[in-house]
């Protein structure tokens, strides 16, 4: 017996930012539409911050009944979110259509507010996986484990809801997840951020943030963007990070400074090595002078993260004075060093920090 669908099946929508910008206007051409028209879409939603196809009045209503039944806009729900005190770091809580959640961070540095000189700057902290599979011992991310990469259009969703209300000037891809797992997302997602038809951001303000992929990193490289990277290091020497990030037993620490060192040759870009200050584990002066050392050749640049503390781990951030110490030796060898201090450490949303599995911290429900 041959089963014959139903003329009332329901079609499925695809969400629009899944596909690239000349992919969308291939879609609108053949249907019948001009090509301008995609342009116009996609500015009702960056630039006007628009959530249905509706209340695109400027354009035909034969149009918007095509893209109704066409696309859908945004893939996440604002659940929940967090401020801190000064209102100068927010986090929001999104959850999935599968019932999966992801947390996002948006820092913002007024005039006079922070001691960093930047404008009226606003920078966005995404995620690109729900969940991570990393497992750095220090991340809260990591220890939940991942449960799958993010499509572009929730991670473009991330930007697109803080941008209703406050111009994004930067975006880092240092949320939950390794962006580099989800290699084609990521990429497809800056290319909308840094699009002219897009968000128009530059691409020198996107940041990638990676646990050091080393074939990603090569090919990211020849994308020819002119985007930051930082490579997560963690330690001077392969025996210690093997501990402290458990996937990286196949990749040492000269493979991620070459590595480096290509992409900066590649992009002209300098790359920033992340390392996080253990108490009593990674924060020595032995420790200091290895990595010093190791890098002291190279035009990268390093920045110390006091470690920023999560529930149920024993780990501890070492004194101002050992964090100093650790800086000053290598600055005195000639390596840049920049110690990032926090922001967003009370509401859980510093580097680290990020964990939808303890779902009652969340306050202010939206």
């Amino acid at each position: 017996m041959i089963n014959i669908p139903s003329n009332n099946t329901k079609k499925s929508k695809k969400y629009i930012f899944d596909y690239n910008f000349n992919e969308l206007e291939e879609k609108i051409v053949e249907n019948g539409y001009e090509k301008f028209r995609t342009t116009q879409v996609i500015q009702w939603i960056v630039n006007r911050n628009v959530s249905t196809f509706d209340e695109m009045h400027n354009l035909p209503e034969q149009f918007r009944t095509f893209l109704s039944s066409e696309f859908k806009i945004t893939a996440l729900k604002s659940n929940a979110k967090q401020s801190t005190d000064d209102t100068s770091t927010t986090k929001i809580l999104f959850s999935l259509e599968d019932g999966e959640n992801i947390e996002t961070v948006q820092m913002k540095y007024d005039p006079d507010s922070d001691s960093e000189k930047s404008s009226h700057r606003t920078t966005i902290c995404i995620s690109t996986q729900a969940g991570c599979a990393m497992q750095c011992i220090f991340c809260a991310t990591g220890l939940q484990g991942l449960k799958r990469n993010l499509s572009t259009s929730e991670i473009i969703g991330q930007v697109l809801h803080f941008s209703k209300t406050r111009k994004i000037t930067n975006v880092v891809f240092m949320g939950m997840g390794e962006p580099l797992a989800n290699y084609d997302n990521t990429i497809k997602s800056i290319k909308w951020l840094t699009e002219k038809n897009g968000f128009n951001l530059r691409q020198r303000g996107i940041t990638v943030s990676t646990v050091g992929l080393v074939d990603k990193i090569k090919q990211l490289a020849q994308e020819k963007l002119q985007i930051g990277l930082t490579i997560s290091l963690h330690s001077p020497n392969n025996e210690l990070r093997k501990v402290l990030v458990p996937t990286s037993v196949k990749t040492t620490i000269e493979e991620l400074i070459d590595t480096g060192k290509k992409y900066q040759e590649a992009t002209g870009r300098r790359v920033t090595f992340a390392y996080a200050l253990l108490e009593g584990i990674n924060d020595h002066e032995d420790h200091a002078l290895e990595l010093a050392l190791k890098l002291k050749h190279t035009a990268t640049h390093v920045n110390l993260i006091p470690y920023n503390p999560i529930s149920a781990e024993k780990l501890k951030r070492p004194s101002m004075n050992k964090i100093n110490r650790f800086a000053k030796i290598l600055k005195d060898h000639g390596v840049n060093t920049t110690v990032r201090y926090e922001r967003g450490t009370e509401i859980s949303a510093a580097c680290g920090q990020l964990n939808t599995s303890n779902l009652n911290r969340q306050e202010n429900i939206i």
